[in-house]
């Protein structure tokens, strides 16, 4: 007669361990997740330890890098000489300025200033293009050899686009000795040349 209620306890013990481990399992298999392996999770957890806004957000400035570095150059052509410039933009493409150097590496410096409206915007003003170039400096500070002039009393515009973001355009310079001189020219000679920025 004893040994029925030991026999009895043993099988509650079993059938209580069963339902035990089916409860485990519930959880292995993903419907109950561990919040201790999620907050783990390097993915998903910024730097405060919490959620997983972080990882977009350091991608978006890493974009904004990009963009940024691809932004605000300038090159300039005149006669038979190319510069290149990486240029700091005012007003959109208003005021377009900044150091550079032709391809044989010389030095230069860059002062533009494309019109615009009263909202800021760019206007449709060939004579309000200003753009002076001055070889030999990287700087408004110090010497240079020459330069290029544009604006509404010396050289002329062909042709010219400013969407507010990008301009270029086709011009005569007229060049101006200063501490030295490019041969085969003279003060005030009239010379082709173009003109593109990017200030987006």
């Amino acid at each position: 007669m004893r040994s029925i209620p030991v026999l009895v306890i043993a099988v509650l013990v079993a059938v209580l361990s069963a339902c035990g481990s089916d409860g485990d399992s519930d959880s292995d298999d993903g419907s109950a997740p561990d919040p201790t392996t999620a907050a783990a999770d390097p993915t998903t957890a910024d730097a405060d330890g919490g959620g997983g806004a972080a990882t977009p957000a350091a991608s978006d400035s890493d974009g904004s890098n990009d963009d940024d570095a691809a932004a605000n150059t300038a090159s300039v052509t005149a006669g038979d000489e190319s510069f290149t410039f990486e240029v700091e933009c005012q007003f959109g493409t208003g005021i377009i300025r900044g150091g550079g150097e032709m391809t044989d590496g010389t030095p230069a410096y860059l002062v533009a200033s494309m019109p615009v409206d009263d909202s800021g915007g760019p206007a449709n003003d060939p004579a309000g293009i200003s753009l002076n170039l001055y070889v030999g400096q990287n700087s408004l500070q110090g010497p240079f050899q020459y330069e290029y002039w544009l604006n509404s009393n010396t050289g002329s515009v062909g042709s010219y686009t400013d969407d507010g973001e990008q301009a270029e355009g086709t011009v005569q310079y007229q060049y101006r000795t200063a501490d030295g001189a490019k041969d085969g020219l003279a003060y005030g000679d009239l010379v082709d040349g173009t003109f593109a920025a990017n200030c987006s």
